[in-house]
């Protein structure tokens, strides 16, 4: 039933049903107008909305001739890049940075661990780029293993050729 009739039929308007003076509410005939910069907390978003969905628990809200835009980028994985200034994380130190840490799963959400990332990079595998930065694919937190399972990476091997190299070092380096 449109909420229109049914307050026609008991006689109120929405002016009737809302207090006065709610500061970002502005009412006009029935209709409610909402100035989100008043009543939502930073950041705002500006521009001509276009479509509103609810997607429960999720209401999303489309701006502009965003939708094309938004479908395509649900195609891409998440990552997670830092680009200039320094950083200093276990023994690696990098100036400038130039680092772009990628999600490998499935799941829609980036599950980085900051707090237990070297578990989360470990599981993972990273590689140099051209310009000397790092691609640092990672797995959720979810996907890693309760119990890592304990390497040997002694470096007796190194420092003699007769010793074999380690199984999870050939593994690695096999295509």
């Amino acid at each position: 039933m449109p909420v229109k009739a049914l307050l026609g039929l008991v006689h109120l308007s929405a002016a009737d049903l809302v207090k006065r003076n709610i500061d970002g509410v502005d009412i006009q005939g029935n209709d409610l107008l909402l100035d989100t910069h008043k009543l939502l907390p930073a950041p705002y978003i500006r521009g001509r909305l276009t479509r509103v969905s609810v997607d429960s628990p999720d209401l999303e809200a489309v701006y502009g001739d965003a939708a094309d835009n938004v479908e395509r980028a649900e195609l891409w994985r998440n990552f997670f890049s830092l680009d200039g200034g320094t950083i200093d994380f276990g023994s690696l130190s990098m100036h400038p940075v130039k680092i772009i840490m990628i999600d490998i799963s499935s799941n829609p959400w980036f599950d980085l661990d900051l707090v237990n990332y070297r578990e989360q990079f470990a599981s993972g595998y990273t590689r140099m780029t051209p310009d000397a930065g790092l691609q640092m694919f990672i797995p959720d937190r979810r996907d890693i293993p309760a119990k890592p399972v304990p390497q040997n990476d002694s470096i007796q091997w190194f420092k003699n050729r007769n010793i074999p190299p380690p199984p999870q070092i050939v593994a690695s380096t096999r295509p």
